[in-house]
C-alpha cells in the first residue's frame, strides 16, 4: 500500500490532530489504523480477522511499519479513535473530488441538486449505551447530503446523531442556501416553519408530502393531456396557528406501480414534468449510491 491514496498533506494533518493522544499509544498509531482500514476497504475485507491477517504479507507490513496486530487491538483502537479524524478525511476527499471534477453545475436549468437523506445503523446496546435508539437496541443515524452535478453522486456533508433523533432535526444544518442550489429530501423532513423560512430566503427545495397533511388547494394549474402529471396545484399547508405563510406548489404523479406521489416545492418556474423528474433523480441516485 502506498500513501498517495490520501495526500501527504492530509496524513500530516491527521498526525497533528492525534499527536497528543497517540504519544500514549504503544502500537497501531492512528495513521497506521487509517491506512489499515483503507486497505481493508479496497480489498473488501469483511472481518477483523482478515484485516489482522493482511499483515502476513511482508511488503504490506513493511509499508505500515507494523509487523502484526490482533483483532482485539484493532477493535480497541477503533473505539478510542476520535471522530474528528474521519471527519477530516471525509472533507478532504470531497474537496479533492470537487477540484478534479470542477463542481460544474448541471447542464440544465435545474441548477445543482443536493439530495438529503438519513440512514439508521443498529449497534449492540451493551457496548453503546449512549447511542439512544430502542429499549433493546442501540443505534446511530447518518444524516447525509449528496451532491449531484450530472455525473456520479458525491457525498458532500454528513452528520452523525443518536438514532432516536428525528430526520428533520438536522435539516437546517444540511440545507444549501446558494441561489442555484435545489435541495431534494423525503417526507421525513416535513417542517412548516422551516419551509416558510426557505420561501422568505429564496432557498429552493423539492420534497414528498405526507398523505395525512392538511392541504388547502388555492389554484389548479393547466397540464398537458398527454403528460404523466395528474395534477399541478398551488396550495397552502397547515391550519390555524400551524398554517404556513407562503404558498407552495403540489405536483401529483404516479410511480411505476401506479401509486400516487405528491411532490411539494417552492419553485414556481419549473415545469411539472421537471419537478417529477427531479424526484426520480433522487430515487435513482439513492439506489446507486
Amino acid at each position: 500500500m502506498s500513501e498517495p491514496i490520501l495526500s501527504q498533506d492530509l496524513w500530516r494533518k491527521i498526525s497533528q490532530k492525534v499527536e497528543s493522544v497517540d504519544k500514549y499509544v504503544k502500537k497501531l498509531k492512528t495513521v497506521q489504523l487509517v491506512q489499515l482500514m483503507i486497505h481493508a476497504e479496497m480489498q473488501e475485507y469483511t472481518s477483523l480477522d482478515e484485516i489482522s491477517n493482511s499483515l502476513n504479507k511482508e511488503a504490506f507490513a513493511n509499508a505500515l511499519h507494523l509487523d502484526s496486530i490482533s483483532t482485539s487491538q484493532i477493535s480497541r483502537r477503533f473505539r478510542e479513535m476520535s471522530t474528528d479524524v474521519t471527519d477530516l478525511i471525509h472533507k478532504s476527499i470531497v474537496q479533492t473530488l470537487g477540484v478534479e471534477r470542477g463542481f460544474k453545475s448541471l447542464r440544465q436549468s435545474l441548477g445543482r441538486l443536493y439530495l438529503i437523506d438519513a440512514s439508521t445503523i443498529s449497534l449492540c446496546l451493551s457496548q453503546y449505551l449512549w447511542a439512544d435508539f430502542r429499549e433493546t437496541k442501540a443505534g446511530v443515524k447518518l444524516h447525509q447530503r449528496i451532491r449531484f452535478d450530472g455525473g456520479d453522486p458525491i457525498p458532500d456533508e454528513a452528520i452523525i446523531t443518536v438514532a432516536r433523533k428525528y430526520d428533520k432535526s438536522q435539516l437546517e444544518f444540511l440545507i444549501v442556501e446558494d441561489d442555484d442550489a435545489l435541495n431534494v429530501f423525503d417526507r421525513g423532513y416535513l417542517k412548516y416553519d422551516l419551509f416558510d423560512h426557505y420561501c422568505r430566503e429564496g432557498i429552493r427545495f423539492v420534497t414528498r408530502l405526507k398523505n395525512n397533511a392538511c392541504v388547502e388547494v388555492l389554484q389548479e394549474l393547466e397540464i398537458d393531456e398527454e403528460s404523466v402529471i395528474e395534477e399541478d396545484l398551488i396550495v397552502r399547508l397547515g391550519k390555524g396557528k400551524n398554517r404556513m405563510e407562503h404558498d407552495l406548489r403540489l405536483v401529483i404523479t404516479k410511480d411505476t406501480e401506479g401509486k400516487a406521489i405528491m411532490i411539494l416545492t417552492n419553485d414556481f418556474t419549473m415545469t411539472a414534468e421537471e419537478i417529477g423528474d427531479i424526484y426520480r433523480y433522487r430515487w435513482q441516485i439513492g439506489v446507486s449510491s
